[in-house]
């Protein structure tokens, strides 16, 4: 299972950067077709995606690394 880099990413500013799908889906090990089609399916819904995102001016989606760490840290049991 892949796992985050043990050194900080540079920040400028204090933020971090964004990771895109690809990279998001190997942090949370899903497949980058499962995070698109959680996309796509709240929007058809007009739900918010399981997996939040930013989207970009440019149309490009990237995640946050702290939001994909808070849902890791919501789905431990039992620690």
């Amino acid at each position: 299972m892949p796992y985050l880099k043990t050194t900080q990413p540079k920040t400028i500013a204090g933020v971090q950067p964004l990771l895109t799908t690809k990279e998001a889906a190997e942090i949370i090990g899903l497949s980058a077709s499962f995070l698109h089609n959680d996309r796509y399916v709240a929007r058809a819904e007009g739900t918010p995606p399981k997996y939040p995102y930013v989207k970009l001016p440019s149309g490009g989606v990237r995640y946050r690394v702290a939001d994909l760490l808070a849902l890791i840290e919501a789905g431990v049991q039992g620690a």
